[in-house]
């Protein structure tokens, strides 16, 4: 009996210092934050920058007025190549953009000893709009924010649109809708203008005036901007001049409008928002960019495969990569009600679904939006892409087409 007790006694006493002997295993570093990255400016100096690539403003993210400073982790590789972005202040709507341009940025080789090392940056992008030139009636209050609206891709012609608008107790754009324009010219001014907001004042609750648009065709394309009295309208538009267009500056968006009308010729200019100063990580200094929107270029195409049965991708369609796939519905197929489905969509940046019309039999529309609805889509570009997809409902097959929205 002493015999064991004595026995527990030691091994209480030894077990300890055992344990300690055990070593702890260490943490393993992930992708995004190597252990052999050097901090720049502190460990190492900032590398100095050979390759810019210029972020493409998104034309969704500058028609709705989205702006602000997107703050990047990157990591740049031995050989001065960006090896990874990780986003640590985010501006949805233009993190993508951010992203994709940094990684085609190059830098000079770090070497610490002679040798190349990874080095860790924090790198801020910082997106500005420049306020549009608006001519505006007596008895119209000032623009104080808001993006230009951007041409529809493949503008050969003249082209007008004009947008009825209600402002709220703040001027914002409480209500608007298309009084003038065809579907493109009309939903690009439109979306622009949903996201504008005016002086606010007691005469500018429940304002209603007209904003209309005169697009030139380019390149670059040129915009002007009135905003005119609805119960003048027609009178103002006769006695206004043509407008000639204007070739923008390289600094000036070219849709950021024209000179300044004879009404507010003798006001100051109002001057761009300030963007905010960019709070860089502890880390590591930031490095801000400046980008001026938006480039009236043809997005690159996407050509993807479907990872959904029965779902077929027309020409320049993203990859889809999730989703439901079509079914026939079971009310519809006991009643055997077959036909065609519709439905007009938009893919956005991160590749996520909007559904905006549905069209067809009333038993099949339901399962043909909530198919839509749950599509992901791997996007490669950085704009907006307008989609139709077309379903076929029958006892034979079902089965859906997506294809692109003609320009």
């Amino acid at each position: 009996m002493l015999k064991k007790t004595a026995a527990i006694t030691l091994l209480s006493l030894v077990s300890p210092s055992l344990r300690a002997q055990t070593p702890t295993p260490s943490p393993v570093p992930t992708a995004q934050t190597p252990v052999d990255a050097k901090v720049a400016g502190q460990e190492v100096p900032v590398p100095a920058r050979k390759k810019y690539v210029a972020p493409e403003y998104p034309a969704a993210a500058a028609a709705e007025g989205v702006r602000g400073i997107v703050i990047l982790d990157v990591v740049i590789s031995e050989d001065g190549k960006v090896e990874s972005t990780r986003v640590s202040r985010s501006v949805p709507g233009l993190d993508e953009a951010a992203m994709a341009a940094v990684k085609m940025w190059e830098y000079e080789p770090t070497r610490l000893a002679g040798k190349p090392v990874k080095v860790r940056l924090s790198q801020s992008i910082t997106f500005a709009l420049k306020l549009p030139a608006l001519q505006r009636a007596p008895g119209i209050p000032e623009l104080k924010s808001g993006g230009a609206p951007t041409a529809p891709i493949g503008l050969t012609a003249a082209e007008t649109a004009s947008v009825m608008v209600a402002l709220g107790t703040q001027g914002e754009v409480r209500e608007a809708a298309v009084v003038e324009g065809n579907a493109a010219v009309g939903e690009a001014l439109l979306r622009a203008v949903k996201a504008w907001r005016f002086a606010a004042a007691e005469s500018s609750s429940g304002l209603v005036f007209t904003i209309r648009a005169d697009w030139a065709p380019g390149p670059p394309p040129a915009v002007t901007l009135k905003a005119v009295d609805p119960k003048n309208a027609t009178a103002a538009a006769a006695a206004a001049p043509a407008p000639a267009p204007q070739t923008p500056s390289s600094s000036q968006p070219a849709n950021a409008g024209l000179a300044a009308p004879p009404e507010t010729a003798g006001r100051a200019p109002v001057p761009a928002p300030p963007a905010a100063a960019a709070a860089a990580t502890p880390e590591a200094p930031a490095e801000d960019t400046d980008v001026i929107p938006v480039r009236q270029e043809p997005p690159p195409k996407e050509q993807g495969a479907s990872a959904i049965t029965d779902v077929l991708l027309g020409d320049n369609i993203p990859e889809l990569v999730r989703g439901r796939r079509p079914v026939w519905p079971p009310m519809a197929r006991l009643g055997n009600v077959a036909g065609d489905v519709v439905v007009r969509f938009s893919v956005d940046l991160a590749g996520k679904v909007t559904v905006h019309t549905v069209e067809g039999p009333d038993l099949l529309k339901t399962a043909a939006e909530q198919a839509v609805a749950s599509w992901l889509f791997r996007r490669t570009a950085i704009d907006r892409v307008p989609l139709i997809a077309t379903f076929k409902f029958g006892p034979d097959r079902t089965f859906a087409k997506v294809e692109r929205v003609a320009p």
